[in-house]
């Protein structure tokens, strides 16, 4: 655990921080430093928009290790997730569009039929974050600007079964909207996935592959809009009433040991340095952090598991778009 930074090393961590240093032996680039820059300023609107509406939130995963342990980024990583219960997710969902600057997006399913993560994303539009083997052969409408992620914290039923139940449905339904915009199945994606399945995940995949025609119909008869709603009404309908375990994201992940969280552990926030800056984090935090990730406080090098993910803080993404990857103006016209 790295001892709390004064006012004074992070005014001059203000100062300086666009400039490249070497963190424990690990080299920071000036460009990776602009990357946290950014994301930097998405979190302060963001937070800003939930302190004037007393909504709950705290980082999480990788960034509330980062907050908690090395008062910052971890060396490797190259975003921000923070947490909301769903009843402030849902509002911050309502609200946040009316408070953003212009230069920022808020991105959901339903905003964006391209995204298919049962998340809220904010984006920028004066900078990339794009997933290279999507822009190369295909074209699907999402906005793909750095991005700060916003995941809901959900019930988590005490019943087994009913716990199934939800996984299998947002998994069908998160498959429906893959395969209408983002192909997982495609060769240039996955060029592992060669339709000889040696493993138990490749029969799966391709077992999903003969589903892509039904899928296809479905979108065709559902929409987009009413997908959203089939995949959020359920875990917005419990958290109308109390339960003593929650978890995070279940809508996309599925409930994993990973992401529980007791009721009690999301009444209580409190402030921790970041960078130059100050986040919540849960109160209990080390009881939770010890629950989803064991040793936590031992820094153990984990690249980013985002491969193939290009971010240039510098360029919008309509301009990476047609320089390099040659799409139309008209096709970049369509983006969010």
């Amino acid at each position: 655990m790295k001892p709390e930074p004064t006012k004074e090393e992070q005014a001059r961590l203000r100062e300086h921080f666009l400039e490249p240093e070497v963190r424990d032996g690990i080299p920071i680039s000036a460009e990776k430093k602009a990357v946290w820059k950014c994301l930097l300023d998405m979190l302060e609107v963001v937070s800003g928009v939930c302190e004037r509406h007393g909504l709950r939130w705290s980082m999480c995963g990788g960034s509330m290790i980062g907050a908690c342990r090395e008062h910052g980024f971890i060396q490797w990583d190259d975003d921000i997730d923070i947490m909301m219960p769903r009843p402030d997710y849902e509002k911050l969902l309502e609200i946040l569009p009316g408070e953003l600057p212009p230069h920022l997006h808020m991105q959901t399913s339903k905003t964006d039929p391209g995204m298919t993560a049962a998340l809220m994303k904010v984006r920028d539009s004066r900078t990339t974050c794009l997933f290279e083997p999507f822009c190369k052969k295909n074209r699907f409408p999402l906005h793909m600007g750095i991005m700060l992620d916003v995941l809901p914290i959900d019930p988590d039923p005490d019943d087994p079964k009913e716990r199934r139940r939800l996984d299998h449905r947002s998994a069908r339904i998160h498959g429906i909207r893959n395969f209408r915009y983002q192909r997982y199945l495609s060769r240039d994606v996955h060029p592992e996935l060669n339709f000889k399945p040696e493993n138990w995940k490749q029969t799966a995949w391709a077992t999903l592959l003969i589903k892509r025609p039904i899928s296809l119909l479905l979108w065709a008869l559902t929409g987009s809009d009413r997908l959203y709603e089939m995949r959020e009404r359920p875990y917005r309908e419990m958290a109308k009433t109390p339960h003593p375990n929650w978890s995070i994201y279940p809508a996309h992940v599925g409930y994993i040991k990973r992401g529980h969280l007791k009721a009690e552990w999301l009444e209580e926030y409190i402030d921790v340095p970041f960078e130059y800056t100050t986040v919540k984090v849960l109160k209990h935090y080390d009881e939770a952090l010890t629950q989803n990730f064991g040793d936590w406080r031992t820094p153990r090098k984990e690249p980013s598991g985002h491969v193939g993910v290009i971010q240039d803080p510098y360029t919008p993404y309509k301009e990476t778009l047609m320089k390099k990857y040659g799409w139309t103006q008209a096709e970049v016209d369509q983006l969010p």
